[in-house]
């Protein structure tokens, strides 16, 4: 995952949108849109669920 913007990063590897990725991590869509723009930490727990739900992606592949 890109370290700069890893919300990004992931979310274009599953091929989703905002909104189906603020629906998987159970958060806002306003929270996926600052992750991205850089105005709010991203969370170590939101960075695990991220590279599972990638990795669940390539296993799926």
């Amino acid at each position: 995952m890109d370290i700069d913007n890893p919300i990004l990063e992931a979310r274009t590897s599953l091929a989703m949108t905002k909104t189906a990725l603020a629906k998987a991590l159970g958060v806002n869509l306003s929270t996926v849109w600052r992750w991205e723009k850089g105005q709010l930490p991203i969370s170590p727990v939101v960075k695990r669920a991220l590279e599972q739900l990638v990795a669940e992606k390539g296993s799926a592949a």
